[in-house]
């Protein structure tokens, strides 16, 4: 409990200062979510709903107040590939075509047809496309319409041997695959590449200002718009994990060998949570010490 005089007269509030503690190191603050049914993937939304897929028999499925819903199956052939984009579930079919699901309060799942990808556009990966249009290559989400795809405003040459990762703030994220210390590079004003010797995974949301990176050793931030590159403390996580999604300050990640759905808190969370959740006087200089934190991972 800390003490502050304040206006003529003292006031008390209580802070968790281990939690404190753990926003500024960015260690994690882990709890269970559970254990996933062998071969589904679950995949979360920015609003927080998990949705859980099997690819093979084309299953979607969400879990309320302890009941399994499905959606019905409007579609023909297996899913290939999914990402969830914003509040939905965009899936790419077997025949080449794009649907998306989204969980409504009525508790169902709507599954509505987006559009057929043409033959002139290529599958990039993680529910990545991309168009060559009057010599130039453009790029974009399932979510997005092909016109207002980003340029790839470098050489072809620059590309030779490098991953798309992901798209963020219509930024494009590449990564080169180099056994040094991870860095983060912007090559032209639509292009960054970071350096690592692997990927295992990354979460993208232009809701947040980091991108989640899962590399060889640990989970990592990069911001986009600083352009720096911060490692956390969670260098435990496993390589075979993924990272299912972020919302509301919670890290949500799927141990692929143990089939555990884990969540962390993210340092920004738990300080505003634990700071701001009663009506505080706080000094001018703990007020200065949460304002540069906070401004720091925007």
């Amino acid at each position: 409990t800390t003490h502050q005089f304040v206006g003529g007269c003292f006031h008390s509030y209580s802070i968790d200062w281990q939690s404190y503690f753990w926003a500024l190191t960015g260690m994690e603050k882990r709890t269970t979510g559970g254990r996933v049914e062998p071969g589904f993937l679950p995949r979360q939304t920015e609003d927080g709903t998990v949705f859980f897929v099997r690819g093979k028999d084309s299953s979607i499925y969400v879990e309320m107040d302890g009941k399994r819903i499905a959606a019905r199956k409007s579609w023909e052939g297996s899913i290939t590939a999914f990402e969830c984009f914003g509040s939905a579930l965009f899936f790419l079919t077997g025949h080449s075509k794009i649907f998306k699901a989204t969980f409504r309060a009525l508790q169902e799942i709507i599954v509505e047809h987006v559009r057929d990808p043409q033959l002139e556009e290529n599958y990039e990966g993680r529910m990545l496309f991309s168009m060559i249009e009057d010599a130039r290559k453009f790029i974009y989400r399932a979510c997005d319409d092909p016109k207002d795809g980003i340029e790839v405003d470098v050489k072809e040459e620059e590309f030779a041997g490098l991953e798309l990762l992901a798209i963020h703030r219509r930024k494009l994220i590449y990564r080169k695959s180099i056994n040094e210390t991870e860095t983060s590079t912007a090559i032209s004003p639509n292009i960054i590449i970071i350096t690592s010797a692997a990927c295992h995974d990354v979460y993208a949301n232009d809701k947040f200002p980091f991108v989640y990176l899962l590399l060889l050793n640990g989970l990592w931030l990069l911001n986009t718009t600083s352009m720096k590159m911060t490692r956390t403390l969670m260098s435990s996580v496993d390589k075979d994990s993924a990272i299912i999604g972020v919302s509301e300050g919670i890290i949500s990640m799927y141990g692929k060998k143990t089939a555990a759905f884990l969540k962390f808190k993210t340092p920004i969370q738990v300080i505003l949570r634990q700071l701001f959740k009663h009506e505080l006087h706080y000094s001018a200089s703990l007020f200065n010490a949460i304002l540069n934190f906070t401004r720091g991972i925007r």
